[in-house]
């Protein structure tokens, strides 16, 4: 075989070619020149060649004239695959090497290797030719079908398929994938999809049938389960509580066509997982599935654990061969999984129980939030209780008392403002609980700010309050982290001391408190500025020390109170929140369950609801409160986030 060269489009006649190569690159118009060469080169096979060809490309040769088209990728086509390829290509267009078998050859190669029931009818419904799966179908050989019609082979439905093809005879007219449903010798319900069209002879005549059939059992199946578990889903997001979605989750899968049996491990508060499954469905599942659940619930992965192994996490269903349990995480829920009981976890199963545990898990997502909702809905009702009478009317009686007293107007004054500030306090919490809103718009809120603002709305003459400079912020409204820090100092304020406070120093702490002009109470009181430069603990020691206080108060403190000390009020930070914690009295430890409770209070003149309030407060930011003792002995309240 000889290669030549040439520079132009014309074919030199000495030189008789049996193959001419166009290419098609960056200076030659492939198009155009197989146009030109094809009109003037006898008999010679004409290839166009190009590298990342275009889209059409090889149409348009095709109709310009070539006799084959070469398109090459445009990296690697060196590779000896494509190397091969090439010269294989360019043989055959050279006569070289033997061309294509005929049409007989194809035929009958496509009607042995292709896995579809290929058939080939005459007008009378005679199989004229089938494919090998076609004979397998029927448990006969190609030989044997031939000369066959749909009346030996499937007496049952046999009019009504001679029927469907004689009216594609008449009205030319194909039927494509058109699925049917039929029972196999075992029983089983299986599905196949038909393509039947007119054939036709060189004339145009309809001579025949020509079609295919193939089964889709699988592919329906599958379709057909996954209807079932978006329908049968519904019940799950209309499920109010959480043992209701449990119920949903285990039926359901009794109801879907070859679904393997499902077992649910669902968490508690706690963190412990406790496993569920449909009545009937076998301790087995449950021995199976426990270790691929705990491991799919820790790891929050899909977990598959396969006859002989331990559980493992996967990435593809390609990984699986033939596992035992296939788990899916239901994220702080647990997890849910399927076993094989018998029957084996295919693929499809294997991505439809997917789908499923999203949708258990959408669910009870679901039914926490609605339990998180009603949980507030009582707080807010408890609220309102709290608002509108334990606190409402003793102010009612006060407002109306004060209306009686005949005194100081300065003080008179005073005790009116607060009264009016804690009525308009009043109307606001009952709006807000009212509204079903404590919470409003959330923020980052400096701590130490919060508690110094808090610390100045607040009679603290027999207090120090020290905040830790690692205090840091917290997303919070801003008005109720006020109040809930105010509940808290009231708090320890109230209940702190290591002694009662004798009339005499309670008289000189009101008087100091309603006098504004009382310098000598401001002293006493260490309150920190609402700048971030609070005390450091070492710099309220020295104050405890060294401020003075109004001569009322140390007259009474020192002929009356004897060793009662100041209660020192600590506000530091934690990893995940803040406490504040007091040097007083402390809380016994088998009272700390019940400080939060409703009407709770150790002080004559406690309303009981104060501690009450931080806990509301809290529960509506997502937070949590705990009481613990302090390092001096005295209580230690710790807020974190959740």
């Amino acid at each position: 075989m000889t290669i030549r060269h040439v520079d132009s489009i014309s074919v030199p006649e000495s030189a008789d070619p049996d193959c001419i190569v166009v290419p098609d690159c960056s200076d030659v118009d492939g198009i155009e020149a197989v146009r030109r060469v094809s009109d003037n080169v006898g008999s010679a096979t004409v290839v166009a060649v190009a590298v990342d060809a275009s889209d059409g490309f090889a149409r348009t040769a095709k109709r310009s004239g070539a006799d084959d088209v070469i398109c090459l990728p445009s990296k690697d086509w060196t590779d000896d695959t494509f190397v091969d390829l090439v010269a294989e290509r360019l043989l055959h267009a050279a006569g070289e090497i033997e061309p294509f078998a005929d049409e007989a050859v194809l035929l009958d190669d496509l009607l042995d290797n292709i896995p579809h029931r290929v058939f080939v009818k005459n007008e009378y419904g005679q199989f004229a030719a089938v494919s090998e799966a076609k004979s397998d179908h029927y448990g006969l050989s190609r030989e044997e079908l031939i000369g066959l019609t749909d009346f030996e082979l499937a007496p049952d439905i046999g009019m009504d398929l001679r029927q469907e093809e004689v009216a594609i005879m008449e009205t030319g007219e194909p039927i494509v994938n058109k699925v049917e449903e039929y029972t196999d010798d075992d029983g089983r319900r299986r599905w196949v999809s038909t393509t039947k069209a007119p054939r036709r002879d060189d004339g145009g005549e309809v001579v025949g049938i020509v079609g295919s059939t193939r089964d889709v059992t699988e592919q329906r199946r599958h379709e057909k389960m996954l209807n079932t578990v978006h329908t049968a889903s519904r019940r799950l997001v209309a499920s109010e509580s959480r043992d209701e979605i449990v119920d949903v989750a285990t039926e359901i899968p009794t109801a879907v066509p070859d679904m393997p049996t499902v077992v649910l491990a669902i968490s508690d508060a706690g963190g412990e997982l406790s496993f569920e499954t449909a009545p009937g469905a076998g301790i087995d599942s449950f021995a199976q599935c426990t270790s691929t659940l705990e491991a799919s619930s820790e790891l929050r992965e899909a977990v598959a654990v396969e006859a002989t192994e331990e559980p493992r996490p996967y990435d593809t269903v390609d990984e699986l061969d033939t596992p035992a349990c296939v788990a899916f995480p239901l994220g702080h829920h647990g997890a849910l999984g399927v076993v094989d009981t018998g029957e084996g976890i295919d693929e499809s199963a294997v991505e439809l129980a997917e789908v499923f545990a999203a949708n258990v898990r959408t669910a009870l997502d679901s039914a926490a939030r609605k339990e998180r909702l009603s949980n507030q809905n009582e707080r807010l009702e408890e609220f309102a209780g709290i608002v509108s009478h334990d606190l409402r009317n003793p102010l009612s009686v006060a407002q109306g008392y004060l209306e009686l007293l005949d005194a100081d107007p300065e003080i008179v004054g005073e005790i009116e403002a607060a009264l009016d500030r804690i009525d308009r306090m009043s109307d606001d919490l009952l709006t807000l609980a009212r509204d079903g809103e404590i919470v409003g718009e959330v923020g980052p809120e400096s701590i130490a700010d919060a508690a110094a603002l808090a610390w100045d709305t607040l009679d603290t003459a027999e207090a120090t309050l020290v905040v830790e400079d690692d205090v840091g912020s917290i997303n919070a409204d801003r008005d109720r982290l006020l109040e809930l820090l105010e509940n808290l100092f009231s708090n320890a304020v109230e209940h702190g001391s290591t002694n009662p406070a004798s009339q005499a120093q309670q008289d000189a702490v009101e008087h100091s408190y309603a006098n504004p002009a009382s310098h000598a109470q401001q002293d006493a009181v260490e309150h920190g500025s609402t700048s971030p430069d609070s005390y450091t603990p070492q710099e309220a020691e020295a104050r405890d020390a060294s401020s003075p206080a109004s001569q009322a108060q140390q007259d009474a403190t020192q002929h009356n109170l004897g060793d009662t000390e100041h209660v020192r009020i600590t506000v530091g930070g934690l990893e995940d929140g803040f406490y504040v914690a007091d040097d007083g009295i402390g809380i016994p430890d088998d009272e700390k369950e019940d400080v939060f409770d409703r009407g709770y209070t150790t002080h004559e003149d406690g309303t009981g609801f104060g501690l009450r309030i931080v806990e509301v407060i809290a529960s509506a930011h997502g937070w949590e409160v705990d009481l613990v003792d302090s390092e001096s002995g005295g209580a230690r309240f710790e807020i974190r986030t959740r």
